[in-house]
């Protein structure tokens, strides 16, 4: 489902985050992508996923979440999901990425 997607990938953006072992996380995730430090995840909705990052570290934040939200999966014979993201500057309302 949609939230399997999600929680895989939220488990392999923040499993150093969260102390689980990298043999731990690889049981669950066919690839691993940790969030760059100075990159966030805020929150989770339905098949959403809301980050911030310094903007410095855009390009790098934007490589793991598209890693991770794009793993094949091997039980569904390499099936991923391509995924949308909207990106904004500071200041910019959530609620208004483009």
């Amino acid at each position: 489902s949609l939230a399997d997607v999600c929680f895989r990938a939220m488990i392999s953006l923040m499993y150093k985050r969260i102390g689980w072992p990298e043999w731990k996380a690889s049981k669950v995730c066919s690839v691993l992508s940790p969030l760059p430090d100075g990159a966030d995840l805020h929150l989770q909705v339905h098949d959403s996923l809301l980050f911030s990052c310094d903007p410095a570290i855009m390009h790098n934040a934007l490589q793991a979440i598209t890693s991770a939200m794009e793993m094949p999966h091997t039980e569904l014979d390499g099936f991923y999901l391509p995924i949308e993201m909207k990106v904004g500057k500071v200041g910019d309302s959530w609620g208004e990425l483009e």
